[in-house]
């Protein structure tokens, strides 16, 4: 669903049931020429200028990364 919906221009994807299943798919995806290196580097560069936008970076409070794909 995650890569599907990447492909429809869908780059926030939100509630992924299975992260390092996404991952993976994804990683397949852009094996078979299905979506580009540049098509994911360019979605995450926009999502992170968005995020510097909305100064999401300068809260200094540490994310607890444990079970984060829990």
């Amino acid at each position: 669903v995650e890569v599907r919906a990447f492909k429809a221009g869908n780059e926030v994807l939100l509630f992924a049931e299975d992260v390092p299943k996404a991952v993976s798919l994804f990683k397949k995806a852009m094996l078979k020429k299905e979506i580009s290196e540049y098509q994911v580097a360019y979605a995450v560069k926009k999502i992170l200028l968005a995020k510097y936008d909305y100064d999401v970076f300068s809260n200094k409070q540490q994310i607890d990364l444990n079970n984060l794909h829990k």
